[in-house]
């Protein structure tokens, strides 16, 4: 998986997009920058108080914003086709699913 990477396929995603990160998360703003970036409905969201574990350390905030987001797409986007993305969810579940081929 070294230098594995999505950003050249970040284009193709279609559905509205809600990315987050937390200011002292390993995922700081220029990693989550070309999400951004490149898909085309997106919103961005950095919880100040927070690491990589946003939903808990600011959870007030965070189910505010995930009801705020949700309720833009009343009437667009269809609930199954809306994409939540923590990048470094994405990143960990990658080295999971590597972990688990490693132990075959």
């Amino acid at each position: 998986m070294q230098g594995w990477t999505a950003i050249d396929r970040l284009h193709k995603v279609r559905v509205s997009t809600l990315v987050i990160n937390g200011r002292m998360d390993m995922a700081q703003d220029f990693v989550v920058a070309p999400f951004f970036e490149k898909i085309n409905k997106v919103k961005w969201i950095t919880f100040e108080k927070s690491s990589h574990c946003p939903f808990w350390e600011e959870r007030e905030r965070y189910m505010n914003i995930l009801d705020e987001f949700l309720k833009l797409l009343e009437g667009g986007d269809e609930p199954e086709k809306v994409g939540l993305l923590s990048i470094f969810d994405f990143a960990h579940s990658i080295g999971q699913i590597i972990g688990r081929i490693g132990n075959l």
